[in-house]
């Protein structure tokens, strides 16, 4: 996928670069999360919520996909911390469960 490309890239870097006020390019999905440096910004590509493209950083690997648990991105500023993008899952997972055992919690696996 990255032989895609973006179309005419050096002309974007070369209007957002100078602008210390610009942190991050948020970008669509592409199907596998991504975060990486352009024109001395944080570029983040969001996953997909649908299937993940297999993570193969061989030249010319395969075009192939997998059933990887759909995601999103959800992304929070404040002028205290700048933006903050956590990843979360489309799908339910066992939980929450607590970090530490306290007075009447049952870990599981743990007999009650």
């Amino acid at each position: 996928m990255d032989d895609i490309g973006l179309s005419d890239a050096e002309a974007l870097a070369e209007v957002i670069a100078p602008h210390d006020h610009v942190e991050r390019l948020l970008c669509g999905h592409l199907h596998r999360p991504i975060i990486a440096s352009f024109a001395g910004k944080v570029m983040t590509l969001s996953p997909s919520t649908s299937h993940q493209v297999v993570l193969d950083l061989t030249e010319n690997g395969p075009a192939l996909f997998n059933f990887e648990p759909a995601a999103y991105f959800l992304h929070y500023y404040s002028q205290r911390t700048g933006v903050v993008s956590h990843m979360a899952y489309v799908e339910a997972f066992p939980g929450p469960h607590h970090f530490f055992a306290d007075d009447g919690v049952v870990w599981p696996g743990d007999e009650a």
